[in-house]
C-alpha cells in the first residue's frame, strides 16, 4: 500500500502549491507539456504569489492591472481581507487602462492572452514571476521602467 501512493505524494509534493499544473512524467511533466502546447497554469491559483509579491514590493498608491479583465473584484473581495492587497493599491484591467498601470500581473495561461499580453511577455522582463520547474506561471511587470 505504501509503495501505491509513494509516487502520488511524490507528485503532490513536487508541484505545491499548484497541483493544477501537475503533467505526468510520460509528457515530460509541465516542462514536457509546455513544449507540447498544453496550458502551465489554470484558474487563477497562481495569482496569489504575486500579490504577496505587490503587498511586499508595490509602491505605495499604485495601479495594478490584472489580465484578464474582470479578476479585480474577485482579488479586492479575497485578498483584501485577508491582508494580502494593501489598500492603496487600486486594481483594473482593459486594454485602456494598461497606459495608467504602475504595474501589469498576468498568469501564464497562453489561451487566455491578448495582444497587450503578448507584447508584454515578449518586450519587457518582468520584476517577479512565480515558476514552478522552470516555467513561469505568473507575472508580475513594472510599467513604471
Amino acid at each position: 500500500m505504501v509503495a501505491l501512493l509513494i509516487g502520488p505524494l511524490v507528485a503532490t509534493a513536487a508541484t505545491h502549491p499548484y497541483q493544477m499544473s501537475y503533467y505526468n512524467a510520460l509528457i515530460g511533466n509541465l516542462p514536457g507539456a509546455v513544449r507540447r502546447g498544453m496550458e502551465p497554469t489554470y484558474w487563477g491559483d497562481t495569482y496569489l504569489a504575486a500579490f504577496v509579491w505587490l503587498h511586499r514590493n508595490a509602491r505605495p498608491g499604485s495601479i495594478v492591472w490584472i489580465e484578464p479583465p474582470g479578476l479585480e473584484g474577485t482579488f479586492r473581495t479575497t485578498y483584501g481581507p485577508l491582508g494580502i492587497l494593501r489598500p492603496d493599491l487600486k486594481l483594473v484591467s482593459g486594454p485602456a487602462n494598461i497606459q495608467k498601470a504602475d504595474y501589469a500581473v498576468t498568469q501564464n495561461k497562453p489561451t487566455e492572452f491578448t495582444d497587450v499580453t503578448r507584447r508584454l511577455i515578449r518586450r519587457r522582463r518582468p520584476v517577479f514571476t512565480e515558476q514552478l520547474q522552470g516555467v513561469p506561471l505568473v507575472f508580475v511587470f513594472d510599467m513604471r521602467r
